[in-house]
């Protein structure tokens, strides 16, 4: 049987996990953008990165056999003890050192009586997850999905309006919404959304209250949409949406996405990522999105949690 370890890094192996780390976040614009000058690049690879990883995280060498294997960093985040990153060298034993790591994670965790430990894998494939899920760890069902796509979209028409919501109560609105769709969805990790995950603050960025209207009558709120604009760096527009969920994958909710596709691009096709915030509320709107012109994909990395109290 191979022994697995994990290991506090060594300084001259700080350099090389720098180094690592600075190629796997160039993938992100981001990132990118806070290190667009030579000057700044310096500063991240010679000073910033390598002072972090020594005196703010908990950076490990994985070990298999006494001999180097990878590495992981560690990051003591609210309530939670969270693995940020890891890497595991061709030829190794990838279950049993991440398994190995995760142990740490926990043990670490309880010893400075954090609730919960979560793993965010940079690989999301089904395979790491369902490894992740063998050492106790629940996927949390929280903005996992998009659809992504160019989209021109349409005046909007018929009985569906955006009316422009001040700050306060785009917050109000979009909570609320997300808390029936939490409900809906069944969530097996929603106290923990709830606890930590749901904004606490107004958005900087546009958002709009979708009213389904009939004539003789007054306008009835059915969802919330935010339009945020090149949020990402990326060039992509993002679009959040939360629906009452008797609207998910209805006209209405593709209705409100195309009138604001329209109203940003001005007719004119625009590049979109429209972001959904529960498993089920995706899968029921998959086909309406679909006849968009959208695809869906994992949006970013997923968050798997574990409760150390349990």
């Amino acid at each position: 049987m191979p022994g697995f370890g994990v290991r506090p890094a060594s300084k001259p192996e700080i350099k090389d996990i720098t180094a690592w780390f600075i190629q796997e976040r160039s993938k992100d614009a981001r990132f990118v953008h806070l290190s667009r000058s030579a000057w700044q690049r310096f500063l991240m690879r010679t000073w910033v990165l390598p002072r972090y990883l020594r005196s703010q995280a908990h950076t490990f060498v994985l070990e298999q056999d006494t001999r180097s294997a990878g590495f992981a960093v560690v990051e003591q985040m609210g309530d939670s003890m969270t693995l940020t990153e890891f890497s595991v060298d061709d030829g190794f034993d990838e279950a049993g050192l991440l398994l190995a790591l995760t142990r740490t994670v926990e043990e670490m965790g309880r010893d400075r009586e954090y609730r919960y430990a979560r793993v965010a894998p940079l690989d999301s494939s089904e395979a790491r997850l369902a490894l992740f899920r063998s050492a106790g760890y629940e996927l949390v069902d929280y903005y996992l999905w998009c659809f992504r796509g160019e989209l021109a979209g349409s005046e909007l028409v018929g009985d569906v309006e955006l009316r422009l919501l001040n700050p306060k109560e785009g917050l109000e609105q979009r909570v609320g919404l997300l808390r029936q769709e939490l409900e809906a969805s069944e969530v097996v990790t929603r106290a923990v959304i709830e606890s930590s995950l749901l904004p606490r603050r107004p958005s900087t960025f546009p958002s709009y209250r979708i009213d389904l209207v009939g004539a003789g009558s007054s306008a009835a709120p059915i969802g919330y949409l935010s339009v945020r604009r090149n949020e990402r760096q990326d060039g992509v527009t993002s679009l959040a949406i939360s629906m009452q969920p008797a609207y998910w994958g209805t006209a209405q909710e593709a209705q409100a996405i195309a009138g604001a596709a329209y109203q940003q691009g001005h007719g004119q096709p625009a590049a979109l990522r429209i972001m959904i915030s529960t498993s089920a509320h995706a899968d029921r709107s998959e086909a309406s999105f679909a006849s968009l012109g959208l695809t869906r994909a994992m949006d970013e990395r997923p968050i798997l949690i574990k409760d150390l109290a349990a």
